[in-house]
């Protein structure tokens, strides 16, 4: 395939990507004004330390092992292109998920109550989050797998069916069998949806190519995955232990606001995610290819385009936090502008990482992410105590600094970052987008002033994607029919 068809491929997959997960998105943010007026702040902060307690285990549940597709792809396809090996090797990885969930549903039973204890939920919650750990993990190897092939249809296919399920199970759950406990049946509903298409993803597995020589595939997989287990865990440190530490040390109504706040936060990781299921594939082929111009072009268009759709995005949190949540979580309007401050800031440590997971050096990349979620934590046993829950947003923001810039360190001690990220750019855009935050804190009662400058900021990202891309015209001239 020569380069330009390449890159058209990736653009393409990159427009499909966004614009479906934004349709995906769509339907589950419409939901939230309905669970946060079934549930109390108390019962949707139950909700949101489950889920931040699934971010944790089903990174355990699969042993990280989807991350080492793309790696593994490189590895076992052979010089006439057949990709059997390759089938083997995602169906084993398959196989091992699925015997570490029945080996952790069983040890989950014997245990549930000081686990119960311990985590702060109910025993009935505990092996709904196995199922759902379950569900994730063999997700994530589905969506790893399709995103190496550009399929982005089938990747919104199965996150499609997980998030429309999700929100029907869930209301059929709490207006009927969980009438009386709301956050349980919200558990339950996202569990079963979770579970379904990861069964069938297993079955698609299994049909592709039956897990056969094991002992000679998996290990790799596993010793390239294993350092990103603590890694990974690390960077949900970051993006989730505040909710279960605000929960243990500010009680659930604060929990509750906080993750109404973190909502907002995957308004913009939407976007990131679906840059990253294009762009590190296609950086691959590229860096293997030798054309790092195309490279350092690419991140720029990226750097500049984001910090454009954070920036609109603060501009407009004051009325996004009004709707999502009503008057009574307003008060996660303030726990909201740091934290989407970070997430462009995670966005960043995409780029980074990518160069690190090409060399393979996973070690040290978990190394950095362990060091600044100690940071994080310590950071939050300081504030929260000392400035309330609040506090929690701000010691994000500066741990995903400290995260993207030890990142940009390393990637630069495997290979000249300059040349393939423009720094001066990265800089700029940061500031904009922590005084677009600035703004949004400043006017929040003042709509107009807002407004103004969102639709200047959007004004201006378009002129320059025309510029750059000039997706819009081309669109416009396309043939009819």
């Amino acid at each position: 395939m020569t380069d330009s068809k390449i890159n058209q491929k990736a653009l393409r997959a990159g427009i499909g990507y966004s614009i479906g997960n934004y349709l995906i998105k769509a339907v589950s943010f419409a939901a939230v004004p309905i669970f946060t007026r079934l549930m109390s702040p108390s019962e949707y902060g139950l909700f949101g330390a489950f889920s931040s307690y699934e971010s944790f285990l089903y990174l355990a549940a699969g042993l990280a092992i989807h991350n080492s597709f793309k790696n593994a792809r490189l590895r076992y396809i052979a010089a006439d292109g057949s990709q059997e090996v390759y089938h083997r090797f995602i169906s084993g990885a398959a196989l091992l998920i699925l015997m570490h969930f029945f080996i952790s549903l069983g040890l989950t039973f014997l245990f549930r109550m000081p686990l119960s204890a311990l985590l702060g939920l109910p025993p009935a919650a505990l092996p709904l989050l196995i199922i759902y750990s379950f569900g994730a993990a063999v997700l994530s190897c589905w969506y790893a797998d399709r995103n190496l092939e550009y399929d982005y249809a089938g990747y919104l296919f199965a996150s499609g069916a997980y998030g429309v399920g999700s929100i029907l199970f869930s209301l059929i759950f709490i207006l009927t069998v969980f009438r009386g406990a709301p956050a349980i049946g919200r558990m339950a509903g996202t569990a079963l949806a979770a579970a379904l298409p990861a069964c069938l993803v297993i079955a698609s597995f299994f049909r592709r190519q039956s897990p056969r020589d094991l002992r000679s595939l998996l290990p790799w997989g596993i010793r390239y995955s294993l350092p990103m287990i603590p890694g990974g865990i690390s960077q949900i440190i970051l993006a989730e232990f505040d909710r279960i530490m605000i929960l243990h040390m500010s009680g659930a109504d604060a929990a509750g606001i906080y993750s109404m706040a973190f909502n907002l936060f995957i308004i913009g990781s939407v976007a990131m995610q679906s840059l990253e299921s294009v762009f590190v594939p296609w950086l691959y082929e590229r860096f293997r290819a030798g054309a790092r111009r195309d490279i350092l072009q690419a991140s720029r268009i990226c750097v500049i385009l984001m910090a454009a759709f954070y920036g609109i995005l603060l501009l407009l949190t004051p009325e996004l936090t009004l709707i999502l949540g009503g008057s009574t979580y307003r008060a996660a309007l303030f726990c909201a502008l740091p934290i989407l401050c970070g997430g462009y800031c995670t966005f960043l440590c995409v780029l980074f990482t990518a160069v690190e997971y090409y060399y393979e050096k996973t070690g040290w990349n978990a190394l950095v992410t362990i060091f600044c979620a100690g940071c994080n934590v310590v950071m939050n046993l300081y504030g929260i105590r000392r400035f309330g829950y609040m506090a929690a947003g701000y010691t994000t923001l500066l741990s995903y600094l400290l995260l993207a810039g030890l990142h940009l360190l390393l990637a630069e001690r495997l290979t000249p970052t300059r040349e393939l990220f423009p720094l001066r750019s990265i800089l700029l855009s940061l500031l904009f987008v922590c005084g677009a935050a600035l703004l949004a804190g400043a006017l929040a009662d003042a709509m107009l002033p807002r407004l103004l400058c969102a639709v200047l900021t959007g004004v201006l990202c378009l002129r320059y994607e025309e510029q750059s891309l000039g997706l819009l015209k081309r669109f416009l001239k396309a043939p009819k029919g």
